[in-house]
């Protein structure tokens, strides 16, 4: 009986040892799972991020790198892996200058940066950067979470423009607002010189007639700006009609026809009979003609 209590006693703790090595077996096999599932969620972060995920080593070259940075860049894995970081920045310089910062700070938060793709081109880019736990086999790595901010940036710019246009609008509208009164007054008075002209002369002078024609058309032109520029919605819009060619040259040949004798320039027109009708914005088309015109004027002096 001692002999089998003993050999009871000796099965009994063999058996609290299996027991025991079971238990620390099963509890690796639970953390070794948790590790995967942990591995298998941050392989899928990295692959399926919108963002550009890249870690360096200790020496600042580039160790991994997900898909949103091969798609923002055109590099592949390949391509990158183990070249340097600060080749990805647009200016060097500034690149050297986010690494010194990121070691002193240990984190940078959506930094605006430019970055180089594979062609040459660049990417506005938003970069946050923090330095990992250091370990005895890698030593302090560090992540980069980029983001494209280009669509974004644009949209700021635009924005930006606006108001300064918003802004001028207002401006310009105050000041053609002055010009306004004015004007109106000089068709008053346009008016009422025509009428004395006609009082006066027997017989009308086709010259006079053409010259007061021409006065009252660049007037009108310049109520027609002036009203556009008070409208805020129109101020830059075109407004396309179908005009006749050969009409607007004549006009501005008759609007120029004064300076040209004065400057002693004989000025012939030889336009193409039977043009086509364009669909153009007549005032801006005047404008442009009108301007090359004194433009060449301006050589004669």
């Amino acid at each position: 009986e001692p002999k089998i209590e003993k050999k009871h006693l000796q099965l009994s703790k063999q058996i609290e040892e299996l027991k025991q090595q079971l238990d620390q077996k099963t509890r690796q096999l639970e953390k070794a799972k948790d590790a995967g599932r942990k591995a298998g969620f941050l392989y899928g972060l990295l692959r399926y991020s919108p963002d550009a995920i890249i870690t360096v080593d200790t020496e600042n070259k580039i160790l991994t790198w997900n898909n949103a940075a091969k798609i923002m860049t055109g590099f592949n894995s390949f391509e990158i892996r183990g070249r340097p970081l600060v080749e990805l920045f647009s200016q060097q310089e500034v690149g050297m200058e986010f690494i010194q910062e990121l070691e002193e700070a240990t984190e940078i938060r959506n930094r605006e940066i430019l970055l180089l793709t594979k062609d040459g081109s660049e990417v506005y880019s938003s970069v946050s950067a923090s330095i990992l736990e250091e370990s005895e086999e890698d030593g302090a790595q560090k992540i980069l979470i980029v983001r494209d901010v280009s669509e974004l940036n644009e949209m700021k710019m635009r924005l930006i423009e606006s108001e300064k246009l918003t802004a001028m609008a207002k401006i310009a509208g105050s000041v053609v607002h002055e010009i306004r009164n004015p004007l109106n007054a000089l068709f008053l008075n346009l008016d009422l010189l025509e009428e004395e002209i006609e009082m006066s002369f027997q017989k009308k002078d086709a010259n006079i007639t053409r010259l007061i024609r021409i006065i009252r058309e660049e007037m009108e032109r310049l109520a027609e700006l002036a009203k556009g520029y008070l409208s805020l919605s129109g101020i830059f819009k075109r407004q396309p009609q179908l005009i006749e060619l050969n009409e607007i040259i004549n006009q501005i040949g008759e609007e120029v026809s004064v300076e040209c004798s004065k400057r002693h320039i004989n000025l012939h027109l030889n336009l193409e009979k039977h043009l086509p009708s364009a669909i153009w914005d007549r005032n801006q088309f005047h404008r442009v003609l009108l301007n090359l015109l004194n433009n060449s004027l301006k050589l004669y002096l």
